[in-house]
């Protein structure tokens, strides 16, 4: 669900944790906010598009894609900085900082492993929604194309 920013809940959750409260709900404040983006937006008049709209699968295909070459990349540099981190520990052993080092990599690999996940879980939401606009089109057309459609 999006909220008066435009963004999903949990994003703007994210990004605007003022408007919030301790529960996680929106403050008064914020909804009123809402409220008055929601009603400045609303042109007059009824509808009335002229047809121009088009959804198609690609562009959302391709993010997708992206989001999955950006966990891959993530995934690779996670690699990286664990062999790094072992070429430095062999050469810090005994000192002091050897430990400050393995608390940095840990709480580097953690913030990695959750952008990865996110990169996942957002890669397979953004094809999923390329493939709902493509059946729901299939779908639309078929209808009129049946004669069932319109008024």
């Amino acid at each position: 669900m999006t909220v008066g920013t435009g963004l999903p809940e949990d994003w703007d959750k994210r990004f605007n944790p003022s408007r919030y409260d301790a529960e996680g709900n929106l403050t008064a404040s914020a909804r009123q906010q809402d409220a008055q983006m929601g009603l400045a937006s609303s042109g007059g008049g009824g509808g009335g598009g002229n047809g121009t709209h088009k959804a198609s699968k690609e562009p959302w295909t391709a993010a997708g894609g992206v989001a999955d070459d950006l966990r891959s990349s993530v995934s690779e540099g996670i690699n990286q900085l664990k062999k790094a981190h072992e070429n430095v520990t062999k050469g810090t052993s005994g000192f002091s900082s050897a430990k400050a080092l393995a608390d940095i990599l840990g709480s580097w690999e953690g913030r990695l492993q959750k952008v990865k996940a996110e990169c996942d879980g957002l890669s397979s939401s953004l094809k999923q929604t390329g493939i709902d606009f493509s059946e729901n089109d299939k779908q639309v057309k078929g209808t009129f194309a049946s004669g069932k459609g319109g008024k």
